[in-house]
């Protein structure tokens, strides 16, 4: 909610980014798609995803209004 732009985390999003393709990757690999723990890091992937979307989407809109300015 803090008005103002900040210095950019772009290292971190890539670090997450990389977890996520091989935390994908070790569940493709896996054989029992009925294991909860494997439901539980598929939500866990989307609610991550999320985050990086939605910290990318509000950068953007602040931004775009500095430019505006």
């Amino acid at each position: 909610m803090a008005p103002e732009l900040l210095d950019h985390k772009m290292e971190l999003v890539d670090v997450l980014m990389e977890q996520l393709k091989e935390l994908e990757g070790m569940i493709n690999q896996t054989t029992s798609a009925r294991d909860l723990r494997i439901a539980i890091h598929l939500m866990e992937i989307d609610r991550i995803k999320y985050v990086i979307a939605d910290y990318l989407r509000i950068r953007l809109k602040k931004v775009r209004s500095v430019l505006s300015i």
